[in-house]
């Protein structure tokens, strides 16, 4: 285990679906032991959560597929951080990863058809009124997951929070184990490549632009986060 003597506080990972989190999560327990990281859905089932939130104030990095709704109630302060990608790319790695997960909910809708058909049957899962659980979260992950993941409805709406929450974004394309790694108050270690798609299925132009559609928010607020960190000066 690392020396982190200097680690400065407990952190709450956001953990938006495709975005480096089996790597996190690894990297996390290598550095500060398993018994001090909570994953969602892996230490505890999902359902289990809020009866959890009051025991898991003592744990040092918490995270998972959890909303920021649902992060909040955990007791304490945390230091919250998300990492994103380019939307349209992480809903296709969306697709690619459950067409090759015969037990997930959604197989069948891609692994014998295609990315349109896919897609579509996202969506009817959203507009049907009480539809299970198991298939409304796993659908929701194709239109706009990163502002739905903060509870927004916009971009402007995630900008605002983002800010006033004071959550640190890092983008996947550009993830620096150093800059994690003085986040989070610790040495620096290495960021395992994991659960990375063993090949990628054809994308035609059409399915890009209804991803697009479909992700418009989150592709502004990707944009504009990009835009912004690359607006700021450099370290010296």
């Amino acid at each position: 285990m690392a020396d982190d003597t200097s680690y400065s506080g407990p952190a709450g990972f956001i953990h938006v679906p495709k975005c480096a989190g089996t790597s996190i999560f690894a990297a996390a327990r290598d550095a500060l032991g398993a018994d001090e990281v909570y994953q969602h859905g892996v230490e505890a089932p999902y359902a289990m959560f809020e009866a959890n939130a009051e025991i898991l104030a003592s744990k040092r990095f918490i995270g998972g597929h959890l909303t920021l709704e649902e992060m909040d109630l955990v007791p304490g302060e945390r230091k919250l951080f998300m990492v994103i990608r380019q939307p349209i790319e992480r809903v296709i790695s969306y697709a690619n990863f459950v067409a090759r997960r015969p037990k997930n909910v959604l197989y069948e809708s891609i692994a014998k058809s295609d990315y349109h058909t896919f897609l579509e049957r996202c969506l009817e899962i959203l507009r049907t009124p009480r539809a299970p659980r198991r298939l409304t979260v796993n659908a929701q992950e194709v239109e706009n997951g990163i502002c739905r993941r903060l509870g927004c409805r916009n971009a402007a709406e995630a900008l605002e929070l983002i800010s006033a929450r004071k959550i640190k974004v890092f983008f996947q394309e550009q993830l620096a184990p150093s800059a994690l790694a003085a986040f989070l108050g610790i040495q620096q270690f290495e960021i395992p490549q994991m659960n990375r798609a063993r090949g990628k299925f054809p994308v035609c132009s059409s399915v890009w632009m209804r991803i697009w559609e479909m992700n418009r928010e989150d592709t502004l607020l990707y944009e504009e986060l990009l835009r912004r960190s690359r607006s700021q000066p450099s370290p010296s």
